[in-house]
């Protein structure tokens, strides 16, 4: 339901020590150099830290989102609450809402999404973290009606230095809808992050 990157440019102002505020453009969704379907979009949003252990943040993006909304106008955002339960435990509570007017190679299908992620961090030392995410998304984009799905994740971070974070996990997808024949499984996988 969100885009897996940008390319544009983002600002950052710091309203104060608590709050800042983020405004930018991007060249669509999902895009490297190429403005696909003259993809042109608006992307800010806020961050406000309401306690020492409870941050907010709300980040939208509207406009034409390229490939995404096939050329037509489209809106999304995101609402982020983390709150740290303990010197060792986090919790992330996730929404986010995205709808277009035109989906892909289709300019007449208004796409729709809506999604609630929960996640839970547990620090072991500095090296290891545990976690896991349960995500219910509903959409119309996959089998063209509004369908719900689920996914249940749970993992490990391995951090081998301050520029490597090795990351395996078991993740399980279902749907109740005649889709799930395809979409009822089990996965495992693993990724690496180098930050140089």
């Amino acid at each position: 339901s969100g885009p897996f990157t940008y390319t544009g440019v983002l600002s950052t102002f710091n309203v104060s020590d608590r709050t800042a505020i983020w405004a930018g453009w991007a060249a669509g969704w999902d895009t490297g150099f190429d403005q696909f379907n003259g993809g042109s979009n608006w992307i800010g949003g806020f961050e406000h830290e309401v306690s020492d252990d409870l941050t907010v943040a709300y980040v939208s993006s509207a406009g034409n989102f390229g490939l995404r909304s096939a050329g037509g106008s489209a809106y999304s955002h995101s609402i982020y609450t983390v709150a740290d339960l303990t010197c060792r435990t986090q919790y992330v509570f996730q929404t986010e809402y995205s709808h277009s007017n035109g989906f892909l190679a289709d300019p007449s299908f208004d796409a729709e999404n809506i999604a609630i992620v929960n996640y839970l961090f547990y620090t072991f030392s500095d090296c290891w973290k545990a976690g896991g995410r349960a995500e219910w998304l509903k959409t119309n984009t996959m089998t063209g009606e509004s369908t719900s799905f689920y996914e249940v994740t749970g993992g490990v971070n391995y951090r081998a230095n301050d520029n490597l974070v090795i990351r395996p996990e078991v993740r399980y997808d279902w749907s109740s809808t005649d889709f799930a024949g395809d979409y009822d499984r089990l996965i495992f996988g693993v990724d690496a992050v180098l930050t140089f």
